[in-house]
């Protein structure tokens, strides 16, 4: 990631993933959440279970490989928050909804950045409180 200078507005944007491998595309989905707030939130999704062909990383090493992508300016505005697999999506949300909450103390706005590539993207429309912010695929 290139450094700059940051201006972004209060409150705090949210990425989700696995992050299995960090790949461009989610170098731009960090990109457009740290412009969009003053603080960033990455959900690391599939955290706290063992290693495996669709989950080679731990939750630690994939939160390593993002912390390595980031400009040293911006390390002190991410925090990482790691999210384990509970096969019902509201428990899953809520899990997310809450561990955000701790993170941020209550305060917002909160802004949930994403791209919705697929089906499997439809996690992204369970939180309606946030503000809801697209970011288009770059090729």
């Amino acid at each position: 990631m290139q450094n700059s200078k940051h201006s972004a507005p209060a409150g705090t944007a949210v990425i989700v993933g696995r992050w299995q491998l960090f790949h461009k595309g989610h170098e731009t989905l960090l990109k457009a959440a740290l412009a969009a707030a003053e603080q960033v939130i990455v959900v690391i999704g599939s955290a706290f279970r063992s290693r495996d062909v669709r989950n080679p990383f731990s939750w630690e090493e994939r939160q390593a490989m993002i912390q390595a992508a980031l400009p040293p300016e911006a390390l002190g505005r991410v925090q990482f928050l790691p999210v384990r697999d509970y096969f019902d999506d509201d428990r899953w949300n809520a899990a997310v909804r809450e561990g955000v909450r701790q993170l941020i103390g209550g305060q917002g706005p909160v802004t949930l950045v994403g791209f919705k590539k697929d089906h499997t993207s439809y996690y992204l429309d369970h939180f309606p409180t946030w503000v809801w912010q697209a970011v288009q695929q770059e090729f």
